[in-house]
């Protein structure tokens, strides 16, 4: 039993719904004055990091994604010719708050 616990947190480790401290990870996207989709452990989190790596102004418009959809959105703007599946899922999945996509006209 004790393996199969172990085990499991790895797996929702890996998948990156636990943030570390027993927090799952969320995901929030912005739309505007830049679009950005943020990966944090809560909505107060992703607002500081919106803040404070896209755009100062402003983080009145935005909602709470699914993993799946911002997975999704994520894989979108990989060129899979160009990036290994393997280093894109590492970036998506890890435990740590940050920006996963920008707006490319910033």
């Amino acid at each position: 039993m004790k393996g199969k616990k172990n085990d499991t947190y790895h797996y929702n480790k890996t998948l990156g719904f636990d943030g570390g401290e027993g927090q799952r990870m969320k995901y929030y996207e912005f739309v505007s004055p830049f679009y950005a989709l943020i990966k944090a452990h809560n909505e107060r989190k992703a607002k500081a990091i919106y803040k404070k790596q896209v755009w100062e102004g402003g983080d009145d418009q935005w909602r709470e994604r699914s993993r799946d959809y911002a997975m999704m959105k994520f894989a979108m703007t990989h060129d899979s010719r160009n990036t290994e599946v393997g280093l894109m899922l590492t970036e998506f999945m890890d435990d740590k708050s940050g920006v996963l996509l920008i707006d490319k006209n910033f």
